[in-house]
């Protein structure tokens, strides 16, 4: 269907299938996508693809990597196939409406949110070394020095 894809976006985006598959046999215990998909199970569907949101999450977590292309590559076929099912009449429209749900649930979802920045945990190597000369006894800066020198000269 995505025959507008070069060769290398090909093989990335069946790579994701591929891992889908994986993903939904090591859930259900055996290989149903097809049958999922074919039998527009929008519930289980919508649980092989939490189960295979969770692995990439956790697999983005540990290796740093974006995983996004996989998760939009999955989500579109499984789209795409309910959508191409060619079922018409009622279970078309019922197929239209799992498949907008789908996209909804998921529109928002990405396997690796980005993460807020750490708390800055120490000072900033110039403001070290200006505490560092306000602290030194013959400093000029430091405020014991500057007192004790007014008391001399007053």
């Amino acid at each position: 269907m995505k025959t507008s894809l070069a060769p290398s976006t090909r093989r990335k985006h069946l790579s994701a299938l591929d891992r889908l598959y994986d993903s939904v046999q090591r859930q259900r215990g055996s290989d149903c996508l097809d049958r999922l998909i074919a039998e527009a199970d929008a519930d289980a569907l919508e649980d092989c693809l939490v189960g295979f949101l969770a692995q990439l999450r956790n697999e983005a977590a540990v290796t740093n990597v974006d995983k996004t292309s996989t998760w939009t590559s999955a989500v579109s076929f499984v789209s795409d196939m309910l959508c191409f099912s060619g079922t018409s009449g009622a279970r078309a429209a019922e197929i239209e409406a799992k498949v907008l749900r789908l996209e909804t649930l998921y529109r928002q979802l990405v396997p690796n949110p980005e993460t807020p920045p750490l708390p800055i945990r120490a000072l900033p190597p110039l403001v070290i070394e200006d505490l560092y000369e306000v602290f030194k006894t013959d400093s000029p800066r430091n405020p014991r020095w500057c007192t004790d020198r007014l008391a001399v000269v007053v």
